[in-house]
């Protein structure tokens, strides 16, 4: 059966808060965040699709200060029907 290279969204978790314009990392609320986010919702697609979203999570959090965790597209191999 052959397969058609997808991509699923990932979250890695980081717990970086801006300071002085920088993110860095906070030992107390990295130590506070889950291994995934709550209410993760998984997704698969094409490179762009994922990209598009990981980017939009990612763009959500930085505009507040922070970035608990970061979302990107990894490789996913799914079989073809």
């Amino acid at each position: 059966m052959a397969t058609i290279p997808d991509y699923e969204l990932t979250a890695s978790r980081r717990g970086l808060i801006q300071y002085r314009g920088e993110l860095i990392q906070h030992e107390g609320r990295y130590a506070a965040l889950a291994e995934q986010p709550p209410y993760f919702r998984p997704m698969v697609g094409t490179y762009a699709e994922v990209s598009r979203e990981a980017i939009r999570r990612n763009n959500i959090q930085s505009d507040h200060g922070f970035l608990d965790y970061i979302y990107a597209p990894e490789p996913v191999k799914v079989a073809a029907a």
